[in-house]
């Protein structure tokens, strides 16, 4: 749209509007309930949503979507190997963490029986992966047989922001997003990495995590971002990255980001530019969805967090986060603040001591924002798995472990209102809004929102939790979390002692 047709845009807004309001004074006052519902209706509407993602998420949302979320782990696995199977012409995967365990060697012997069931067809697989580097998680398992393992049969590996010649990573840059695309059509991404922990074991570690299902237009956004993470990584191989100052390759990479062009004035997204790639996509879903994409190469926070923020800042009831890490930035805690002071319902769940994912210090490294949060007013849940009911932990025993309860939270989720649910690889955290790439799916739907918030309901014990268990048996797990009420706040505090104003130094601040 050139200036003059915007122009003319707004001034036909503007007078459409003032046609509106061209009532009689006779009819004023008989009008004025009318024309409050009809305000009330637009407050919060697709109109105001798509704003905050044009103008905080640098994203758009886009009608006609099928999505599924993915609460369960089993399932979430089958989903992901149905999309493998299905793929003919790519196979675009990113993840931070991918082990040489069950599941893990499950998703490389898919890829593999995938790219020669497209070979003995005559085709050939794309296959793309991208891989964090430098983490003390990955290094065992990626450098070795995991890389050697996908190298061998046939994907191209290119690892984020890695270190060179045995030098440090230039940029406090980490991968953390998780996602799955097949043939730029279907995608899958969330919390879950490639790994047993993520899914299920024949051990006791489940954890609880969630992803999201997407088939749809929304899917062209996250594929086109994907490929352009894809393409910097590339650049950031070459020697260049060696004879220019940090920011100056920076700069490069933003303006790429933005224009699809390097300063040379190459561009290799060209090699992606035909309908192989990105097919056209019938609207068949209902679902509209927004690609929430963070990068720290290319901005300075993250816009996931922002687009949360705005949706805190505007809502009306209720609030519901799940989160293993609520260290959250001091922007979104003041928000969280500001919505208990005007009435909204806030709820965060994480872990309990016990229950925290990876333990020890972790859980130390929790206690500022569970301090905080809880004497903003904010309802505080920790997942503590029935700890001390001796029949809750013969239930747990009984069960099967395909479906036993989880023992950890690690799912990141969000709704606001019964009417935004989000289903990302974010915890809306310190770490997230600075240093890391993340990847999600907002919905605009009162069915994914509600999923969420009756979720929370469940886990929270404001209504039964139950799990199926083997030979028909049910177990209904009674009072799931503990509330970190005013008194456990303060028995946490006497805890800490002298360390509590050393641990509160190092929280959010204001």
């Amino acid at each position: 749209m050139n200036r003059q047709d915007a122009k003319t845009a707004k001034r036909t807004q503007r007078s459409s509007g003032i046609s509106f309001l061209r009532i009689s004074k006779n009819r004023w006052l008989t009008a004025l309930p009318a024309i409050a519902v009809i305000l009330a209706a637009t407050l919060g509407s697709a109109s105001d949503l798509e704003d905050i993602l044009a103008r905080k998420g640098k994203t758009r949302l886009l009608p006609g979507n099928h999505v599924e979320l993915l609460l369960d782990g089993p399932e979430s696995f089958e989903r992901r190997l149905e999309l493998i199977r299905s793929a003919e012409h790519h196979l675009l995967i990113s993840s931070f963490i991918w082990r040489r365990d069950d599941f893990g060697l499950r998703m490389l012997d898919a890829v593999a029986e995938q790219i020669r069931t497209v070979a003995a067809d005559g085709g050939h697989l794309e296959v793309m992966v991208i891989l964090d580097d430098g983490t003390p998680h990955a290094s065992d398992d990626f450098w070795s047989s995991v890389r050697k393992r996908l190298r061998s049969i046939g994907a191209e590996v290119r690892y984020f922001n890695p270190p060179r010649w045995g030098l440090v990573p230039i940029y406090s840059a980490r991968l953390h997003d998780k996602v799955l695309i097949a043939d730029g059509r279907s995608a899958i991404l969330g919390g879950r990495n490639y790994s047993d922990h993520y899914f299920v074991d024949s051990g006791h570690t489940v954890w609880l995590d969630g992803d999201i299902l997407i088939d749809g237009p929304a899917v062209e956004d996250l594929q086109m971002h994907w490929l352009k993470s894809w393409t910097v990584l590339g650049h950031l191989r070459s020697l260049k990255r060696f004879l220019a100052p940090p920011e100056k390759i920076l700069g490069q990479i933003r303006s790429f980001w933005q224009t699809g062009i390097f300063p040379d004035g190459t561009s290799p997204l060209e090699t992606f530019a035909d309908r192989a790639w990105f097919p056209h996509h019938d609207q068949t879903g209902d679902k509209e969805a927004a690609i929430l994409y963070d990068n720290p190469l290319v901005w300075d926070h993250a816009p996931t967090v922002d687009v949360v923020i705005a949706l805190v800042d505007g809502a009306r009831t209720e609030v519901d986060f799940v989160t293993p890490f609520p260290n959250f930035p001091p922007r979104l805690i003041a928000a969280l603040r500001t919505a208990v002071k005007r009435g909204v319902h806030v709820r965060v769940l994480t872990n309990s001591e016990t229950r925290a994912v990876r333990g020890g210090v972790h859980w130390r490294a929790l206690l500022p924002a569970i301090l905080t949060l809880g004497d903003a007013g904010v309802e505080v849940w920790g997942w503590s798995a029935g700890d001390g009911d001796p029949e809750a932990a013969e239930g747990l025993r009984l069960c099967d472990p395909p479906r036993q309860p989880f023992t950890g939270l690690h799912a990141k989720l969000f709704q606001v209102d019964g009417r935004v649910g989000i289903v990302t690889a974010s915890n809306f955290n310190i770490r997230s809004t600075w240093y890391n790439t993340e990847a999600g799916v907002l919905v605009a739907s009162t069915t994914a929102a509600n999923t969420i918030h009756s979720l929370v309901d469940r886990l929270t014990g404001a209504i039964p939790l139950t799990f199926e268990c083997r030979d028909g048996l049910a177990f209904t797990l009674g009072e799931p979390s503990l509330l970190f009420d005013t008194d456990r706040r303060d028995k946490i505090r006497q805890e800490l002692g002298d360390s509590a104003a050393k641990i509160e130094r190092y929280g959010p601040a204001f």
